[in-house]
């Protein structure tokens, strides 16, 4: 999509920038906040992990944990499976919802694709 700007009583002509221009934008904002976080001398901050609300035999979380796990923009932080049949107040709040993904207070539910993932990790 084209589109013409006027600035100092000139037009200009600029290509608006694609999807996957935003997206690797996105994708670095991610990753250096990540980075930061990963060289931050600060104390270890629970909010601050990935928790991935699963359950055994559930084939939408085993896909999900295995995107997780080869996703580079990840290094770093910590992931923490959590099975919501463990507990009651869990198996309420998640069951329906699995796998969910949660990262400083925020979560995401499926799919958890990239995009969804590196979403959640955008301040």
């Amino acid at each position: 999509m084209m589109w013409a700007a006027g600035q100092g009583g000139k037009a200009s002509s600029h290509q608006a920038p694609s999807a996957a221009a935003c997206h690797g934008r996105a994708a670095a904002v991610a990753k250096g906040y990540l980075a930061a976080l990963a060289r931050s001398p600060w104390r270890y901050d629970a909010s601050m992990e990935l928790v991935l609300y699963s359950t055994d035999g559930c084939a939408l979380c085993e896909r999900a944990l295995d995107g997780l796990l080869s996703m580079p923009e990840l290094s770093g932080l910590t992931l923490r499976v959590v099975d919501v049949a463990t507990e009651e107040g869990l198996l309420r709040r998640y069951g329906e919802r699995i796998p969910v993904l949660r990262f400083g207070g925020r979560e995401t539910d499926s799919p958890l694709d990239r995009d969804a993932v590196i979403a959640l990790l955008t301040p």
